[in-house]
Order: C-alpha cells, then sequence, then structure tokens
C-alpha cells in the first residue's frame, strides 16, 4: 500500500508541476499596450509604430539586425550633430506622428494614471556615454496639446544587453501617450549610438519571461517539493 501511495503521489507532482510549468509565458505580454514591441515589424528600414524626436541635434534612427535582443531586429538612434551644444532627442515606441503634431496615432491611455515599463537597452560603444539616457511619457489632450511625465533617468554601465523597467505617471487630462527613451546631454559623442527592444508599457507592471530551461529546472524543483 505504501509503494501504491509513493506511486500515485509522484504521479499526482509531477502532474501538477507539468501544469505550472506549461503557465510559464511571457509575462505582461497580454497587458502590453505596445504593438511591435520587439521592432520585428519594419517598413521602409524603420520599425513600424515607432517614431524619432529631434529637439536640438540631428539623429539617426530606424531598425537594425546587426543588434537584437529577441527576435531579428531592434530599433536603434544614433547622434549624427549636436544642437545648441547639446543632443535632445528620442525614440518614441509609438507612431506618435511627429512630436508636435498631436499624437493622433499614439497609444490611448487614461490620464493621471500610473503606467509601468520595461526595456532592454545596449549602448554601441559606452565610452560614448558619459551621461544618462532620458525616460519619460510624451503625452496628449484631446485638442492636440502635448504634455510630458516627470522624467526618469538610467545609467548605462555596461555594453551587454540590461533591461531597465520603472513606473511613470500620465498627466491629468492625457488621451494619448509614447514611451520616451534617448538623449539629454552636451556630453555625448557624435556616433553614439543607443539599440532597444522588447519594450513594455502597461498598466500593470511587467515581468520577465521565462524560457524552456527555467520551466525545467522549475518543474524538477516541485517534484522534489513533493518528496
Amino acid at each position: 500500500m505504501r509503494v501504491l501511495y509513493t506511486v500515485f503521489g509522484m504521479f499526482f507532482c509531477i502532474l501538477v508541476a507539468s501544469m505550472l510549468a506549461s503557465n510559464l509565458v511571457v509575462a505582461g505580454e497580454d497587458n502590453n499596450i505596445i504593438e511591435n514591441p520587439s521592432a520585428e515589424e519594419v517598413i521602409d528600414g524603420k520599425p513600424a509604430k515607432w517614431s524619432k524626436y529631434a529637439g536640438a541635434g540631428s539623429f539617426g534612427f530606424g531598425a537594425t539586425k546587426d543588434e537584437a535582443y529577441s527576435g531579428d531586429y531592434s530599433a536603434y538612434i544614433t547622434v549624427n550633430a549636436l544642437g545648441q551644444s547639446k543632443a535632445n532627442g528620442s525614440i518614441l515606441v509609438a507612431d506618435a506622428g511627429g512630436a508636435y503634431l498631436g499624437g493622433a496615432n499614439a497609444y490611448e491611455c487614461k490620464g493621471n494614471t500610473e503606467y509601468f515599463y520595461s526595456f532592454y537597452v545596449k549602448p554601441e560603444d559606452l565610452d560614448d556615454f558619459n551621461d544618462s539616457v532620458r525616460v519619460r511619457l510624451w503625452c496628449w489632450q484631446a485638442n492636440g496639446n502635448r504634455k510630458l511625465s516627470n522624467k526618469q533617468w538610467i545609467i548605462l554601465t555596461s555594453e551587454d544587453w540590461t533591461r531597465f523597467e520603472g513606473s511613470v505617471r500620465t498627466p491629468a487630462g492625457s488621451k494619448t501617450c509614447a514611451l520616451g527613451i534617448g538623449f539629454y546631454s552636451s556630453n555625448l559623442k557624435i556616433g553614439a549610438t543607443l539599440y532597444l527592444d522588447d519594450v513594455y508599457l502597461g498598466l500593470t507592471p511587467p515581468t520577465i519571461a521565462v524560457d524552456a530551461s527555467d520551466k525545467l529546472t522549475t518543474t524538477w524543483k516541485k517534484i522534489r517539493m513533493c518528496k
């Protein structure tokens, strides 16, 4: 009877662990309002539903196969020239229609609401970045007026892909928004290039995807716990 109980118990544990492992997916994926988060859809050399803002200086922007955290592509922004002794430019992860054109094609959002973000970023050459990278939400009201969330800053410390996450609150009255990631600095070198991939923006916190090997490890740990 003890042997039968043990065999049944192990079978039950394996079944439960397998069901749990099969439910591990790219978390946050269903809540991501970004429609082309990994820049895999490319039109005329640029990631579809992404755009660029250039406030001071000029910037290259597009999709590339040279670097990618996942899939085949990532987006990039390159400092081509400074303007007024600084670089003020960003990738806008939305078809914002230009930073001053009303954001009609940006993503619908709620005003005065916390939005969570995450993304993977990689500098081509860390020595080109003597300053931090700016993150903020670009938001537009129903009349097309632009409002900006409080800005946040991330510090690049590696030339490897690095994941950053946080949250920002939309200004009151916001109807559409775009996540902006880029530069506001006089310390950048001409040619400084930043790669961006796997962007998340949503009302719930993002979580990290679990690959197949992680699932197997998780399953085995749960089986061992049943002993």
